[in-house]
């Protein structure tokens, strides 16, 4: 688990425009930095269901835009630090990968590295107890996953999903997250992915959307989620190829959250329900439901709804989550609930 990398400020990095102070409230009433600020804030969000791949491709987030017009002007890695985190924002200048949200203390980061530590995959699925110490005892997983069987054809996923109320307790489901993972190993022993959901848990008693990447930006997390709140999930890997790998964007309800990197273009999609418990405390009864919907997946042609078209494995360890899954409409229906 890579933990969240919050921009540094570089120290002995310097440009034309160093003179400016670093404060914040000194470099913020700079009319540079405002036009910078004005201009990149219109593309916070985007049009719900964007399926124009042109826009996609050519789409440059907010953060981008403050970055790259901050470097034009010659200011500061430092300097520009200040501004991004002045609108939530944050950034790893040795990519430029930049994302917007709120990063867990590190009392949160404790909890989720010890569920879903070093061993956590989304590829490789562990089918026996999971070994990652939690006080005295250890936590065990089950899951459902939805997942393409092809990881070189898809680019992107849009989907809508309601999350339910992801019941937990300390002495029943300790953690359960439900969630949308793009990606694909570099090697055998190398992931790298991208994923975005909502997430609940006994450290963390509230539904929270978040969004995380393994190897670069770690965990941010986006506001409240509502049990039953249909929220769309948009995942998009571009065709440029910066030094740190493929562009890809991130935006949940239409709202722009990350701008990274993966590896590859095309990837393995997959959507999943996982839970987590403590020892042997049997999993929460959660008879609300949770529900994936209306996907679609990206790809050279344009793009196609998530049916029986698709290639499709449906995996799964435990059987305490119960399902349904029909076609409904153009796309997979696919409901999940706990008894």
């Amino acid at each position: 688990m890579i933990p969240v990398v919050s921009a540094e400020v570089q120290e002995g990095t310097t440009g034309l425009n160093d003179n400016i102070s670093d404060s914040a409230n000194e470099l913020m009433k700079n009319q540079d930095i405002q036009t910078i600020i004005g201009a990149a804030i219109s593309s916070e969000r985007i049009q719900v269901d964007e399926k124009n791949q042109t826009f996609l491709n050519l789409y440059e987030s907010p953060g981008e835009k403050i970055i790259k017009g901050m470097k034009t002007r010659a200011y500061s890695d430092s300097q520009i630090t200040v501004v991004l985190s002045s609108q939530g924002y944050s950034w790893d200048p040795k990519t430029g990968a930049c994302w917007k949200g709120t990063a867990p203390t590190e009392a949160e980061l404790k909890i989720i590295n010890q569920i879903r530590g070093k061993n956590y995959s989304p590829f490789n699925r562990e089918s026996t107890l999971q070994k990652t110490a939690l006080a005295t005892t250890s936590l065990r997983q089950e899951y459902r996953q939805m997942r393409t069987t092809s990881g070189t054809t898809y680019f992107g996923v849009y989907d809508y999903m309601k999350p339910g109320q992801m019941v937990t307790s300390s002495t029943g489901t300790y953690q359960h997250v439900v969630t949308t993972h793009v990606g694909r190993k570099t090697s055998s022993t190398t992931e790298c992915w991208v994923e975005a959901g909502v997430a609940d848990s006994v450290a963390d008693p509230q539904r929270r959307y978040f969004t995380y990447d393994n190897d670069e930006g770690g965990w941010s997390f986006h506001g409240n989620a509502g049990a039953a709140d249909v929220s769309t999930y948009q995942i998009y890997v571009s065709d440029t190829l910066e030094s740190a790998g493929y562009k890809y964007n991130v935006w949940i309800n239409g709202n722009w959250v990350r701008t990274e990197h993966l590896a590859f273009r095309q990837n393995y999609v997959d959507q999943a329900n996982e839970i987590w418990a403590d020892g042997t405390n049997a999993f929460s009864s959660d008879t609300s439901i949770t529900n994936f919907r209306d996907s679609y997946l990206y790809h050279n042609n344009g793009y196609s709804w998530w049916a029986t078209n698709v290639p499709t494995d449906f995996n799964s360890v435990g059987s305490r989550i119960s399902q349904s899954k029909v076609v409904s409409g153009n796309a997979y229906d696919w409901q999940m609930w706990i008894p």
